[in-house]
């Protein structure tokens, strides 16, 4: 393996309330680089990040892991955190040394006390941060009421950059605010998706959705 330059590497950390899908969404990241074949379970104990025994046992993170995953000819260093509270230490630990951190958000419960209090650490190292909201395949989802919460307890300022495709048992995939494309999942577990224009009945909510974007953009470089 060649010397990596410090230009082409980056760090992230995966921040949550406790169960809201930070070890299952690395595993997702090391399937689509390729890295492993299948993506583990917490259910089935072997999942990738959580390899301690007590962890397996508890079927919760109770250490912050590193993975290395290449993208797009960059290196990205993957810290998974724990996300229950007593474990709040390996959040804050994890943050101080990341370029950026992921937040987490449980599609089916909102925003949650841990939600808050890592978002906190997030704007008192200032570690740039987006919200990634999971779960969105699970029964009682709800995308516009989570969007909702954040905006309302986290911060007004946090809007959209993609759309969900269906809801629930009917998730079907994204559309990407910015750029105006589909990706629809093909629904047999694996990572392959089709790429397409948005669907008719979403052009209102994504034209809404890329103005409201583009109002905060201007917003933040008139600060």
């Amino acid at each position: 393996m060649g010397t990596r330059k410090p230009e082409d590497i980056r760090s992230i950390a995966l921040i949550s309330h406790g169960g809201a899908g930070k070890t299952s969404l690395n595993e997702a990241f090391l399937y689509d680089a390729g890295l492993i074949s299948r993506m583990g379970r917490i259910e089935d104990k072997n999942t990738v990040s959580d390899f301690d025994s007590e962890e397996q046992k508890r079927g919760i993170s109770i250490s912050t892991s590193l993975a290395t995953v290449p993208y797009k000819n960059k290196t990205i260093y993957v810290l998974d955190t724990p996300g229950f509270a007593d474990f709040v230490g390996e959040q804050r630990c994890a943050m101080r040394v990341s370029d950026g951190a992921l937040v987490l958000v449980n599609a089916t419960a909102g925003v949650e006390v841990q939600t808050q209090s890592v978002w906190a650490f997030a704007e008192n190292f200032e570690t740039p941060a987006i919200f990634f909201i999971s779960k969105l395949d699970r029964e009682n989802a709800d995308f516009d009421s989570v969007v909702s919460d954040i905006q309302e307890n986290i911060s007004d300022r946090a809007v959209p950059l993609y759309l969900p495709i269906g809801s629930e048992l009917n998730f079907k995939g994204l559309v990407n605010v910015l750029t105006g494309k589909s990706y629809m999942y093909k629904g047999d577990g694996s990572k392959d998706f089709t790429e397409g224009d948005v669907p008719a009945d979403m052009a209102d909510a994504v034209s809404s959705a890329r103005e409201t974007l583009v109002e905060r953009a201007v917003e933040a470089d008139d600060e």
